[in-house]
């Protein structure tokens, strides 16, 4: 996949399920050409979902992990960031803004969005796609869990983990 250096990078929107739905509905939505949809397990995608030409559903529970009064919840997995990795491709080559939403706009959607970015920047960038990923998204509080999947699947040897620490120690 060709790197992409960060001024050239789609326009990425993080958001809350309820903004993906006002985005959608506004004219910005019209430039959205990609949505990655987040959500508790049995919810659905925001209004206007169906509208955006690529689409990737995923559903899993914002926690990182499982303990006794969780049972019932559903962690996010590898397969899951195979399928985001799988749809960066698209992005790039078709182009368009990209919508990565969540219930709450914080956690799971900004994990994502890192997940892209540092797919798109390419490995060394971690440090820069976090702080895209803050420029959109100043509240943004990656999910541990997501990144420490997508830094093994993207064999990024603990860096992507590394960069979503330091700003969460911070």
């Amino acid at each position: 996949m060709t790197k992409f250096p960060a001024n050239h990078l789609p326009k990425i929107w993080i958001a809350s399920k309820w903004e993906a739905s006002q985005l959608l509905a506004s004219e910005t939505g019209d430039a959205i050409a990609h949505i990655i949809s987040i959500g508790e397990p049995g919810t659905s995608p925001p209004k206007g979902y169906t509208k955006v030409p690529h689409r990737l559903r995923l559903e899993f529970t914002d926690i990182v992990a499982l303990n006794d009064d969780e049972l019932d919840y559903v962690l996010a997995t590898s397969e899951h960031i195979r399928q985001v990795i799988d749809f960066v491709p698209i992005i790039s080559q078709e182009g368009g803004d990209v919508l990565v939403h969540c219930q709450a706009g914080i956690s799971r959607s900004s994990a994502v969005a890192l997940t892209i970015y540092a797919i798109l920047l390419g490995a060394g960038q971690e440090e820069e796609a976090l702080s895209l990923v803050l420029e959109n998204r100043p509240q943004a509080v990656p999910n541990t869990l997501i990144i420490q999947l997508a830094d093994e699947a993207l064999g990024r040897n603990g860096k992507l983990v590394q960069v979503a620490q330091m700003h969460e120690d911070w």
